[in-house]
Order: structure tokens, then C-alpha cells, then sequence
């Protein structure tokens, strides 16, 4: 996995629908829509989410 400097991450999760892009440099995670559902985005390893599947169980 490519890092910025100082190990910072370089992809942004949708916590939603689980789709991820490239981390823009300058541009936080959180100010990212996610294009297939529409939500915002999150810093990869930003916080413990469980996997798609097991969150569209109910």
C-alpha cells in the first residue's frame, strides 16, 4: 500500500456500502461522498467497522 508522508493512509472507505478510492493529498476523507451511495467517506483504519456483509444481515 502506497502512504503519504508519516504513514498517513492513502485510501477513503464508504462505512456504508464498503466502496474505496485513492486519498486525495490535502483533502480529508471525511469531505469525500461516496459516488455509489452517497455517504461520506472515512479514512481507511479510521474506525473499527465490521464487514459489509455482516452489517445488511438484519
Amino acid at each position: 500500500m502506497n502512504q503519504h508522508r508519516y504513514g498517513a493512509p492513502t485510501r477513503c472507505v464508504c462505512p456504508e456500502c464498503g466502496f474505496e478510492k485513492e486519498k486525495v493529498l490535502g483533502r480529508p476523507c471525511r469531505e469525500e461522498i461516496c459516488p455509489k451511495c452517497g455517504n461520506r467517506m472515512i479514512r481507511l483504519g479510521g474506525m473499527p467497522t465490521p464487514p459489509v456483509e455482516e452489517r445488511h444481515k438484519e
